[in-house]
């Protein structure tokens, strides 16, 4: 995915400031596999608008920001910003 983004940059001029990644944390990485995605992520530049959707409460002091969705009688809201 990180190459697709370099790639399109580079043949079409494609540039996007979006990236979102849904549950990538969740199950398929281990500690040392979170660690280098982090690394990575962090290396992005600085106008990139990451979102990271996920299962792991760990994962919330990572970030700049985080928001916290509980659900309550069927419905999602926000818990905590």
């Amino acid at each position: 995915m990180l190459t697709w983004r370099a790639v399109a940059r580079l043949k079409n001029s494609v540039n996007t400031n979006l990236l979102i990644l849904d549950e990538t944390f969740d199950s398929s990485l281990d500690a040392k596999g979170t660690d280098a995605l982090l690394e990575i992520l962090h290396q992005l530049p600085e106008n990139t608008n990451i979102f990271v959707i996920s299962h792991k409460d760990q994962l919330h002091d990572k970030f700049n920001q985080s928001i916290k969705f509980e659900k309550k009688q069927n419905f999602s809201r926000i818990a905590a910003a």
